[in-house]
């Protein structure tokens, strides 16, 4: 979505900023859910505004970074995500306490944090305006998000390698996590 969107703002700032404040929105049903429901509702939501964000932030890297140092980029980007989000299991874990009777403290520090994050990337990273120029895959509006379902699964083998790949070492990460809270 975010290859053809099209904002004096840029392609993938737009959709990151939605994403997040979004992201706020479910954090807060689900730090203070009143029932499985709202529990449900949060988590569901959440998935879904943390991949509006989260699609567009792994299509800037190879949009503002020379192709020379992309791998280097890829590379440290991943070490910081996995090395950021085992520390944040942890420090999560210890803050929720035995009973989680800490939980809406706990999203509080989430949204702190992620807000301070999406501010200097938002901020921070400079990207033309995509309004003028004719984004790849714009112009089509609902068709072309459509299209961008079609697959053709033996044109991209390298492609779901590696989708294959990061659903296997996402497993053993989320196979723990529910351990290193305890």
């Amino acid at each position: 979505l975010s290859d053809g969107w099209r904002s004096r703002w840029g392609r993938r700032r737009p959709l990151i900023t939605l994403g997040t404040l979004f992201d706020f929105l479910f954090l807060a049903i689900l730090g203070w859910a009143g029932g499985l429901t709202w529990l449900f509702i949060g988590y569901l939501g959440l998935q879904l505004s943390s991949n509006i964000a989260h699609g567009p932030a792994q299509g800037l890297m190879p949009d503002v970074v020379p192709a020379e140092q992309l791998a280097q980029a890829s590379g440290w980007k991943i070490l910081i995500d996995m090395g950021s989000a085992a520390v944040a299991v942890v420090v999560t874990g210890i803050l929720l306490g035995s009973k989680a009777e800490f939980a809406g403290l706990v999203m509080w520090l989430i949204i702190a944090v992620m807000f301070v994050m999406a501010a200097i990337t938002v901020v921070g990273v400079k990207e033309s305006s995509s309004s003028k120029v004719g984004a790849k895959g714009a112009g089509g509006g609902f068709k072309s998000i459509l299209d961008s379902f079609r697959i053709d699964f033996r044109a991209n083998m390298p492609y779901w390698w590696l989708i294959g790949q990061r659903f296997v070492f996402l497993l053993g990460i989320y196979g723990i996590q529910a351990f290193a809270q305890n």
